[in-house]
């Protein structure tokens, strides 16, 4: 078997997932914004009761776990900025605007997966996991109450590792690019596509009312049911 058709038969074992979605999906019709947010705020996801699955311990995992955190929230202002209205990062003690939306939300699980592994082959074989749940408020009302809800699941990593790159004929150079490549990916991955999902679900909402025309919006992967999250 050549060397090529033997990483392809093993690539089609190990694939694993390499996006992240949207599932459980609700609005509430009790507490639905009147008006387009001038402002949308985004709080940094909690991160105390989540199930972290990664190589750290004690005060760097506490570290870890605030900067993970601080990834995915600027990765929200970044891309809400620059899709339909303006944005901005709220601090975890900062008192909370009377105007606007805010983004509210909290990890669930976050997998680290195999760095070793996504480095050497690729294409999710030590894939990483990250699943949120997201609330959206209107801080117009009093007191705020979330009028969307969903929750985000996925992992990356589809990329070709050292191994798979080396099958090529490529120089070994560019392959300890690709080792150091797959070691610096992982989390931080996950944390842009999650708020490209998370972003593209709020633009859904606002293309619905037409407050926002198409070229703004943008489509996020839908998975499964819809489900409750809001009481009604």
């Amino acid at each position: 078997m050549g060397l090529k058709v033997f990483f392809g038969v093993l690539i089609f074992f190990i694939v694993g997932c390499a996006s992240i979605s949207v599932r459980q999906i609700e609005e509430a019709n009790l507490f639905s914004p009147k008006n387009p947010p001038d402002i949308i705020y985004v709080a940094p996801f909690d991160v105390e009761k989540a199930e972290f699955n990664v190589d750290r311990e004690g005060t760097e995992l506490i570290e870890f776990k605030k900067a993970t955190a601080l990834v995915l929230q600027q990765a929200i202002v970044e891309r809400v900025s620059k899709s339909y209205t303006t944005a901005e990062a709220l601090g975890a003690n900062e008192k909370l605007p009377k105007q606007g939306w805010i983004v509210i939300g909290k990890f669930v699980k976050v997998n680290q997966g195999s760095r070793a592994l996504r480095a050497i082959i690729g294409f999710g074989a030590g894939g990483t996991k990250m699943e949120t749940e997201v609330f959206i408020y209107d801080l117009s009302q009093v007191p705020p109450s979330p009028f969307l809800a969903f929750k985000t699941t996925g992992g990356s990593n589809a990329e070709p590792g050292f191994l798979i790159d080396s099958a090529r004929p490529i120089s070994i150079a560019t392959g300890v690019i690709g080792v150091l490549g797959g070691l610096a990916k992982g989390i931080t991955d996950d944390s842009k596509r999650t708020s490209r999902m998370i972003t593209s679900q709020i633009s859904q909402y606002l293309l619905k009312r037409e407050w926002i025309n198409q070229d703004q919006a943008t489509f996020p992967k839908v998975d499964g049911e819809l489900g409750p999250l809001i009481p009604q």
